[in-house]
């Protein structure tokens, strides 16, 4: 019996053709939002099928990248719009992201115990690469459920809500206005503000920060790239400039971040397993790279504070 082909999701031609519209400061908020919005819907289509397939890693990736910026796009646009509007389409994205992180996740735990294996003597490296193969189990069921998700009904209406969006942006969406509509210009210097107090906020407490705290610290620092990068027409000349210090700042956490889940998973195996000196070189090879990773994080925190990059982010701002 022949294997039936998947079938994936398409978007209308004319939301394809909303997201190659470009965006200028005078437009009205509410178009823009509309236009970035389509971007990233075609973006996850793009690399929907290469996911599916699970052979590219970075497909998953850029996947969620698509998601995280619909998402983000969304959040912005909250005085805009409806809160419910907004947390409807937010909970079921965040659902679909989170099945794709189960995939990735352990994709890249995968990669980082395979570099770990080749250290090791053969005796040691066939103990080890049996408890890699107990990883890979695990990975491979949750891209078997993928799979289901990003062929089925589910994901498909996601899409088809928020393609009908895009489209015909529904009035009972819309909170409510008593000043004339926003265009992108005025619209772009409140949210990057909030979004940078945000980020600033986290200065009393990041010398002695949690695992959990640099996390939403690295979640903030996505957040407000996002949001410089979301209406780039207006910021065009300035978006390099203003975004490589965030960036910089968000792959330092996320170095501590991913070595953070690698330990913690490690341990949680300890349950199964016990604890080899295997295991226990792992943790403690990984503990030390946290730590050297964790100390590189003062000094982007530092070109991100600056009082010459918060000069910078208020003149754009300010000039918008």
């Amino acid at each position: 019996m022949a294997t039936r082909e998947p079938s994936f999701p398409t978007l209308p031609d004319e939301v394809v053709a909303q997201a190659e519209q470009p965006i200028c400061a005078e437009d009205i908020v509410a178009d823009a939002v509309r236009c970035q919005l389509a971007r990233h819907l075609v973006h996850i289509v793009k690399f929907q099928e290469a996911t599916w397939q699970g052979d590219d890693t970075e497909a998953a990736h850029q996947m969620r990248v698509g998601i995280r910026r619909a998402r983000s796009v969304l959040a912005a646009a909250h005085p805009l719009l409806k809160r419910r509007c907004v947390v409807s389409f937010d909970r079921r994205l965040r659902w679909l992201a989170r099945r794709i992180a189960r995939v990735r996740e352990r994709d890249l735990l995968l990669e980082d115990f395979r570099r770990f294996s080749e250290t090791l003597d053969e005796e040691r490296r066939g103990a080890f690469e049996q408890m890699m193969e107990q990883v890979k189990c695990v990975r491979d069921r949750h891209q078997v459920r993928l799979q289901r998700i990003l062929t089925g009904r589910k994901y498909r209406q996601l899409l088809a809500d928020l393609s009908e969006f895009v489209l015909n942006l529904p009035e009972e969406a819309l909170r409510k206005q008593e000043m004339p509509p926003l265009a992108v210009r005025h619209f772009v210097s409140g949210v990057v503000t909030v979004h940078y107090g945000t980020v600033f906020s986290y200065e009393g407490v990041l010398s002695e920060a949690t695992a959990e705290q640099l996390h939403k610290l690295r979640i903030a620092c996505k957040r407000l790239r996002y949001v410089i990068e979301l209406f780039d027409a207006p910021l065009a000349a300035l978006v390099q400039t203003l975004t490589k210090p965030v960036k910089a700042m968000q792959h330092q956490l996320g170095l501590v971040h991913d070595l953070d889940v690698a330990i913690t998973y490690v341990k949680s195996l300890e349950c199964k397993l016990g604890m080899t000196p295997t295991l226990e070189h792992y943790i403690e090879q990984r503990s030390a790279e946290r730590e050297s990773a964790l100390s590189g994080v003062p000094r982007a925190w530092t070109r991100l504070t600056s009082e010459g990059y918060r000069k910078s982010l208020g003149q754009a701002v300010l000039s918008l």
